[in-house]
């Protein structure tokens, strides 16, 4: 790209109106991550071309980098005006309205994209996500399914479709769709967790105690990945192994008040009443709404 833009410095000079010059000049800018020169650069293309469509989308995409949101959009705007069949010129102005939280009018956005590109499986999945959004889950399944039909090889498509089946109780389905996201990228903690999730609710504690295992080496950061093991292995009774589990969710994060009630109820199983009573009131400090905790210290 710096060897690129040399050469556009060059023929700026011999032909300073060539509108292309400048806006070929500011994609290499663009892709080199210096946002504002682009902008720039865009700027003068237009200066000599007010009507080529693509010179406002790129800029838009310059500005959007830039989270100029509603800056990005009005430069969409200009291009649609320009070009009313460009897919991804709706799908970007989409994209902004999605950051801006206008799910209503991205999801017009990307309803546009399908309608002039109905192969793309980026469009419904964008969709989808914005159908998620606005909570209706079957529309945006239906997305997903689009999604990957027209492309199995995106991981992102099937880990969505299945927190979609999970939040819809479709839990074999959503186990099978986190295993195909796993295959595609075995690297993912949250992929490990979100299946880990899903075999606790089913009780089948030893897959769910492997996948958060896994989740765990992945990513030591996660609190939650700790109390979920420890859950799983004080219904195994795997009481010291849990409790393991709950004093490193609670060194990682001691603002949760259930993580003191869970390590609470295991220090009362151990027969560790003082230690027991200690963890509920620090859980009641945390939450002294929460009846149960009062009646376990009880």
């Amino acid at each position: 790209y710096e060897a690129a833009i040399a050469d556009y410095d060059e023929a700026i000079k011999l032909n300073p109106e060539d509108a292309d010059y400048y806006n070929n000049r500011g994609n290499a800018k663009y892709y080199l991550g210096k946002q504002e020169e682009a902008i720039a650069d865009y700027n003068e293309a237009i200066k000599r071309d007010s009507e080529y469509a693509s010179y406002y989308f790129n800029r838009g995409n310059a500005k959007y980098d830039l989270e100029k949101y509603e800056a990005a959009i009005a430069d969409y705007n200009e291009a649609i005006k320009r070009n009313s069949e460009n897919a991804v010129y709706y799908s970007n102005r989409g994209n902004a309205k999605y950051d801006l939280e206008k799910y209503e009018e991205a999801l017009e956005d990307y309803s546009k994209a399908i309608d002039w590109d109905k192969k793309n499986s980026e469009y419904y999945a964008l969709r989808g996500k914005t159908k998620s959004k606005l909570r209706r889950y079957v529309e945006a399944l239906d997305d997903y399914n689009n999604a990957i039909d027209l492309d199995k090889n995106i991981e992102t498509n099937y880990f969505m479709r299945g927190v979609l089946r999970y939040v819809l109780n479709q839990k074999e389905e959503a186990i099978a769709d986190y295993t195909e996201a796993i295959e595609r990228n075995p690297n993912k903690d949250f992929y490990y967790f979100c299946r880990g999730r899903i075999y606790f609710d089913l009780e089948e504690y030893q897959n769910a105690i492997n996948d958060l295992d896994r989740a765990i080496n992945l990513n030591h950061d996660r609190a939650d990945y700790y109390a979920k093991r420890g859950s799983a292995k004080a219904l195994l009774n795997e009481n010291e192994a849990a409790l393991k589990d709950y004093n490193e969710a609670i060194r990682l994060d001691g603002s949760q008040f259930n993580y003191y009630f869970s390590r609470g109820v295991i220090y009362y199983v151990l027969k560790k009443y003082n230690e027991a009573i200690a963890d509920y009131n620090v859980a009641i400090d945390k939450n002294s709404l929460e009846a149960e905790v009062y009646a376990f210290r009880g």
